[in-house]
């Protein structure tokens, strides 16, 4: 593989660990020593297809605080790939929590706690109006 082609690999792995643990408290320190590793693997990947060592690879593709491989292409542009690291990451926000308790203070409402009082008040729970009007799909959501 070319060194791009390895780089856009652990970049490929990295984010992927990063994204599946988004949502951990901490996970950036948390993940902060993992990724160290791998980007010290992903360094002693490139010494040892080069048949150099860690230092001089770590010299020849560090530009200030990250690791960059640059490549020219068929037509003469110069393309850089940077490695991946968490001070560059934004865990997406959750849509919807994930952990909301959900309300259902609403059920027990005319201190009807049994199903058989609350199916013989025939008062629609979600509305509180006369006749139920919604009971039948909440009882087939129920039993399916």
């Amino acid at each position: 593989m070319d060194d791009e082609e390895i780089l856009l690999a652990y970049n490929a792995e990295m984010q992927g660990i990063a994204n599946y643990y988004a949502l951990a408290t901490g996970a950036k320190k948390g993940l902060s020593k993992l990724l160290y590793i791998a980007e010290v693997s992903f360094l002693k990947t490139l010494a040892a297809k080069h048949q150099s060592t860690v230092r001089k690879m770590a010299a020849k593709h560090r530009q200030g605080r990250d690791f960059v491989v640059t490549t020219t292409t068929k037509e003469g542009k110069t393309r850089r790939y940077t490695l991946f690291k968490l001070r560059n990451w934004k865990p997406s926000k959750p849509q919807e929590e994930a952990d909301k308790i959900p309300h259902t203070g609403i059920f027990l409402a005319n201190n009807r706690n049994s199903l058989k009082q609350r199916l013989e008040a025939n008062l629609c729970e979600c509305c509180g109006k006369l006749p139920v009007t919604h009971i039948y799909s909440f009882r087939r959501e129920a039993v399916a």
